[in-house]
């Protein structure tokens, strides 16, 4: 029997969690998300993070962009983690960062617009006639979800919500 510490931004990990309890492991998890914490409750074990030098003989797991600095420092400390580094977060959240090091390791990829302005965005938009993707970076990656639009005007529609969702 293994001990499991899970990471979480909204408890997307709370089926993997069940498993690994289901199994006979001891199982924990922390969700960052104060709205989603009902998710796992009354079904696994809930809790904060603790300190580094507690987490000796645990595999940690982690679902979510923004715990790397965490799971680096366990790595660093020997601790087995699954998931989450800095890098893996500045691929996440550095769109252009991660086109770039796809295109140094010769992986192609889809031809790519950035933008920083919603009404540049719906400009673009306008612009086209066919079906488009939406991934945000940086603050929004995590709060807006990626998209794929049916058409031009799925797309425009689209924005104008998560312009009005974005922090």
């Amino acid at each position: 029997m293994s001990e499991f510490f899970l990471i979480s931004e909204n408890g997307d990990a709370v089926g993997l969690a069940l498993r690994l309890k289901e199994e006979g492991h001891n199982v924990s998890m922390y969700i960052r998300d104060d709205e989603a914490l009902k998710r796992g409750q009354g079904l696994i074990e809930l809790c904060e993070t603790k300190p580094v030098t507690e987490y000796n003989g645990t595999i940690v797991i982690s679902d979510c962009t923004g715990s790397g600095v965490f799971c680096d420092s366990l790595r660093e400390a020997g601790v087995s983690v699954l998931g989450g580094s800095i890098v893996a977060d500045k691929l996440e959240m550095e769109r252009e960062y991660a086109a770039q090091v796809m295109a140094d390791c010769g992986i192609a990829t889809p031809k790519t617009e950035y933008f920083n302005d919603w009404e540049k965005a719906k400009a673009f938009v306008q612009e086209k006639e066919e079906k488009l993707v939406f991934k945000p970076e940086g603050d929004l990656s995590g709060v807006v979800p990626s998209y794929v639009s049916a058409d031009q005007e799925d797309m425009l529609e689209m924005l104008d919500v998560f312009a009005g969702t974005s922090p």
